[in-house]
């Protein structure tokens, strides 16, 4: 249920926080992501999307094959709307951890 999940996500982003720590919570991060793109924040979107992979790449865990139809799909998304200059930017642009999941709990509670 997507309610549930919101939840989740509200409360483990409002945890970690507190905490300054995102292992294990880079799905939260992901589903901030679409929810930014869906409401046409693209510029945010794209920042919370590329940290996300990022991260993913740090911890070395994969994208689940279900989910990577999704993940093309806001990557296109993202190219669509954006400038090149404004993707090659959210690309390389790297915000330390409290800001990020700052900004991914800001569109989790806007749900």
């Amino acid at each position: 249920d997507l309610e549930m999940v919101k939840t989740c996500c509200r409360r483990l982003l409002s945890h970690e926080i507190e905490h300054g720590s995102y292992l294990g919570f880079i799905p939260g991060i992901e589903i901030s992501a679409k929810i930014a793109a869906r409401d046409g924040q693209y510029k945010s979107a794209a920042i919370l999307f590329f940290n996300a992979q990022v991260m993913r790449a740090e911890l070395r865990t994969p994208i689940r094959k279900s989910e990577g139809n999704k993940y093309q799909e806001l990557l296109k998304d993202l190219k669509r709307n954006l400038s090149e200059k404004e993707f090659l930017f959210a690309q390389k642009h790297r915000l330390e951890d409290k800001k990020l999941l700052a900004l991914a709990n800001r569109f989790i509670k806007s749900q």
